[in-house]
């Protein structure tokens, strides 16, 4: 079962999770990559992206 976690707004890429890995395509040069990745390493991934996108928007860590 694929479920896509981001599709970039212009259709440029997406990222999905797939049979314990995670899936990211890139259009514009046509590259897919797979990370094979568990629960654990979700919650893990989760928790850091929410603190780049705070650092991203400024806010203090």
């Amino acid at each position: 079962m694929s479920i896509v976690i981001y599709q970039h707004p212009d259709g440029q890429g997406c990222i999905e999770f797939d049979g314990g890995s995670l899936i990211a395509a890139n259009d514009l040069d046509a590259t897919v990559t797979r990370i094979l990745i568990g629960p654990d390493g979700l919650r893990d991934l989760a928790y850091r992206l929410g603190a780049l996108a705070d650092v991203i928007d400024g806010r203090p860590e």
